[in-house]
């Protein structure tokens, strides 16, 4: 799957709910429609192991679908330009840009975030 959310720890009351990650599985449909998508979340607490097998390259631009911390990956352009074609043949009104660091991709490596 696609890594497309990372959820922190919170706490509910007396309960803990540990931070958590969210795989796209996969989108299914008919004639471009899509019906059904499928989504898988893990908590970090969990036994499995999980590995990036490719980071989105440096210059490209993370769609996300809102703002916040709660915001969705729901496609990866190869540049800002790119990234507003597919915004608007594709709505999300409340969608936030990322462009791909340099800075930010040696971030994640050093901190170890790899998911």
């Amino acid at each position: 799957g696609r890594l497309v959310r990372k959820q922190t720890g919170t706490r509910v009351g007396e309960t803990t709910i540990p931070a958590a990650i969210t795989l796209h599985e996969g989108d299914f449909g008919s004639k471009a429609v899509i019906v059904l998508k499928v989504f898988k979340t893990f908590s970090v607490d969990s036994d499995l192991t999980f590995t990036v097998v490719e980071r989105p390259a440096i210059g490209s631009v993370l769609v996300l679908g809102r703002p916040g911390d709660e915001a969705e990956l729901v496609h990866v352009a190869a540049n800002r330009q790119a990234a507003d074609e597919w915004l608007s043949r594709n709505g999300y009104p409340n969608a936030v840009l990322r462009e791909v660091t340099a800075d930010k991709a040696a971030a994640d490596q050093v901190e170890g975030r790899t998911a």
